[in-house]
């Protein structure tokens, strides 16, 4: 059997905690192991603005909520299928211990396709009863629940009245682990993060108004890169005599 590769990687959160995480290098994995496209959707950044700003009820809440180390939550893999071994050495030279993978694990190529395949599978189950987008694959809707929801990786955007929301958090946190908090309600009070847009809104006399803005994320990356006093720049090349002051071809 071709073997893959498993290693120990270091991480550090934005909320500052320290994770170790066990992740399979996906450059050493053996190509029989992916049959066919390893590509997994995600939602478009348009998508994101039509479930937020479509005209709706007012009684319609938006919330959403994250499942925790999802990839590994996915479906295991058949019993029929050839079986599928990995390695890990605990520090060089070490014994080396062989163990078989009964699922997807982080670091490879084809994990983010078979949690989108786990989740989509769900979804659609009579259980649930969402129909999948047919242009937009990661936007699900409930016709009878009255539920809208939009997926990106492991992280959900949702809409739809209280009650029924609520119920779909549940029923999600029962099939998967979730994240704690990790399911927030938008409201004046509480504004909300769905994978880096900050999420916000205002009550009307009749209307009510939401906003998405990332400048939130912004300054938190500027202050980590140490940029908060470069200078701006309309362009990166601000004069064109720059751009031919060079004539040296490069390779």
């Amino acid at each position: 059997y071709s073997l893959g590769k498993l290693r120990i990687l270091l991480e550090l959160e934005r909320d500052g905690r320290k994770k170790a995480r066990l992740i399979l290098q996906g450059f050493r994995e053996p190509l029989e192991w992916d049959e066919g496209s390893v590509a997994s959707s995600l939602a478009f950044a348009s998508t994101l603005r039509m479930l937020l700003f479509t005209a709706g009820l007012r009684l319609d809440v938006i919330s959403v909520n994250d499942v925790s180390v999802a990839f590994l939550q996915s479906d295991s893999y058949p019993e029929d299928q050839t079986p599928r071994y990995v390695s890990y050495e605990k520090y060089r030279k070490s014994v080396e211990s062989i163990f078989q993978l009964l699922g997807p694990i982080y670091g490879q190529r084809a994990a983010s396709r078979e949690w989108y395949f786990t989740l989509s599978r769900w979804l659609t189950s009579d259980e649930m009863g969402f129909k999948q987008g047919s242009n937009e694959p990661c936007l699900f809707v409930n016709p009878i629940a009255g539920v809208k929801l939009v997926i990106y990786c492991d992280d959900f955007l949702v809409r739809g009245s209280g009650p029924e929301s609520a119920k779909f958090h549940t029923a999600l946190e029962s099939r998967f682990d979730c994240r704690p908090g990790s399911r927030q309600v938008l409201t004046p009070e509480n504004p909300i993060e769905f994978t880096g847009v900050r999420i916000s809104m205002e009550k009307g006399v009749k209307t009510d108004k939401y906003f998405m803005d990332q400048s939130e994320a912004i300054a938190r990356f500027l202050e980590a890169h140490d940029m908060c006093d470069v200078k701006c720049r309309v362009s990166p090349m601000p004069k064109a005599e720059t751009l031919y002051s060079d004539s040296e071809l490069l390779s």
